[in-house]
């Protein structure tokens, strides 16, 4: 294995811990902790309530974290990331796809489609735009109301389309 290949595991290491401390942070709700994880001119949307399957609105990462201090207050929560694709697209520069799972103002999964930058020595998040295509935030008890992923089902293939090719 070459040192380059070597380096860039380092760095996707890096980046998974970074979005590990955004969902430690959130969970936590230790908003300083939860902010660290965005560059400073972060584009961040989608995923809260009434945003609809639409396009989301894209804010800074202060309006962001504001936004979802506000949404789940201090409700318990559960983020989960898993079945990540990330990849180092240039000097200092990345992208990743994450799927997840969320318990707490209601159980919802879907997608984190994000970009990265590593302006010093730590890499934040550049971009991120969640596509919830289970959402069910009104209803902690049930999986999923009928016919919801129906109404999401046409988010799926642009999403993943950039990720289909090794």
């Amino acid at each position: 294995m070459s040192v380059a290949r070597v380096e860039d595991l380092l760095e996707i290491e890096a980046i998974k811990q970074l979005k590990a401390r955004y969902c430690l942070g959130v969970d936590g709700k230790d908003w300083p902790l939860f902010r660290s994880c965005f560059a400073d001119d972060a584009r961040l949307g989608g995923g809260l309530p009434d945003g609809g399957a639409g396009a989301p609105d894209f804010v800074g990462p202060d309006e962001w974290v504001a936004a979802v201090a506000a949404t789940v207050g201090s409700v318990k929560t559960l983020h989960t990331v898993h079945a990540s694709i990330v990849e180092i697209t240039g000097p200092g520069r990345a992208r990743g796809l994450w799927q997840y799972t969320q318990r707490g103002w209601g159980r919802t999964g879907g997608y984190y489609s994000e970009e990265y930058t590593k302006p010093g020595e730590s890499w934040r998040i550049a971009s991120m735009r969640i596509t919830p295509i289970f959402a069910n935030p009104g209803d902690d008890e049930t999986e999923c109301t009928p016919g919801s992923f129906a109404a999401v089902a046409d988010l799926w293939p642009p999403l993943i389309a950039p990720w289909l090719t090794p």
